[in-house]
């Protein structure tokens, strides 16, 4: 966990932001903390949303976040907010493919230019709908 608090001080972009999450069925708004193991309820604006069963599959499943991306089963709530969560919660999608988070990724040229690729197609596709 050092190493994560680490990497968001140092980072140039913000990285590994508390996330708000908005749980559509039950109406409630939830804030997602990677530094903080408790998950807690809030009234701030979301910036993504999704059912409990999403969020539910999402924390269950290493590949959680990947599936959901594919499936559309969450919306952006607030302009940048799948890009925040996408640098908090794709964390075990790199850990399955074998790229873990440690201070030697920020000099790993070719998985920053993979992530942020990735990102900015999916934010791409996200504003055109």
């Amino acid at each position: 966990m050092f190493l994560i608090k680490l990497l968001k001080i140092m980072s140039p972009i913000p990285i590994f932001e508390p996330v708000i999450i908005k749980i559509t069925d039950l109406n409630i708004v939830f804030k997602v903390d990677y530094l903080n193991p408790i998950i807690i309820r809030t009234n701030e604006d979301p910036d993504l949303s999704m059912t409990s069963e999403s969020l539910r599959f999402l924390f269950a499943n290493s590949f959680g976040f990947d599936t959901l991306t594919v499936n559309g089963c969450f919306n952006e709530e607030k302009e940048g907010g799948f890009s925040k969560a996408t640098k908090i919660l794709a964390i075990e999608n790199l850990n399955n493919i074998g790229i873990y988070v440690n201070l030697s990724i920020f000099f790993n040229i070719s998985v920053l230019i993979m992530f942020f690729l990735r990102l900015k197609k999916v934010e791409r596709s996200l504003s055109q709908s």
